[in-house]
């Protein structure tokens, strides 16, 4: 499939085959990488009680509570598996 043909077809999941997608964290804020699956995203995936989780955790305003919340989001998550990691890239950087 062409490029521009596959970026029409990939938002509404209208292909056959499989897909990479990547992203890359801007900070080490867990929120920021959980919520990339929760209501819509790229995979298709939509789980009404991970994103609730999600969201839970991101009106909470107490540090420790907050970090129990994505905790348990996240193993939430990795129970139902949406998502294939198949590869992960790294860069390192002199700061």
């Amino acid at each position: 499939m062409e490029w521009k043909e596959f970026l029409k077809k990939q938002p509404a999941l209208d292909f056959k085959g499989v897909a990479r997608n990547g992203w890359l964290g801007d900070s080490i804020e867990p929120y920021g990488f959980l919520s990339l699956l929760s209501k819509k995203n790229d995979s298709g995936w939509n789980d009404k009680k991970y994103a609730e989780m999600v969201e839970k955790s991101n009106l909470e305003t107490d540090e420790a509570k907050r970090y129990k919340l994505l905790s348990e989001a996240e193993t939430y998550l990795l129970e139902q598996q949406p998502v294939i990691p198949l590869f992960i890239s790294a860069t390192a950087m002199l700061c």
